[in-house]
């Protein structure tokens, strides 16, 4: 995989927690004209997200790591969306694309994307 640290193939990740996951599902929007679909945060809720992914980018990046955010494959298209503006250069990628890499990629999870007002 791309990502990985070519002196130890590990690719090092900042997981999204199961909470934020959720909140991201109940405020996915799919639009009738099937463009693409994405987060419809209220003002608060955009706030804490961005606050936690904030958080976790700041320790991964002093750590001197690319920024990949690791999810589950149903939100993958909504987190990158709701990323695009406030956080353009994150990659994200998903469980099912992980495993799809094969055994020769190990993961470390550096940080789990969390928000604990969720």
């Amino acid at each position: 995989m791309q990502y990985c640290d070519p002196s130890d193939k590990k690719l090092r990740v900042m997981r999204l927690s199961q909470e934020l996951s959720e909140l991201i599902m109940e405020r996915a929007y799919y639009p009738q004209d099937g463009s693409k679909p994405y987060v419809a945060f209220d003002p608060v809720d955009r706030r804490r997200w961005i606050t936690a992914v904030s958080n976790s980018l700041s320790k991964i990046s002093q750590m001197g790591y690319l920024p990949v955010i690791l999810c589950v494959s149903n939100v993958r298209q909504l987190v990158k969306s709701a990323l695009e503006r406030e956080q353009p250069g994150v990659v994200v990628i998903s469980d099912m694309e992980m495993y799809a890499a094969g055994n020769n990629i190990q993961v470390e999870i550096i940080d789990e994307i969390a928000d604990d007002n969720v």
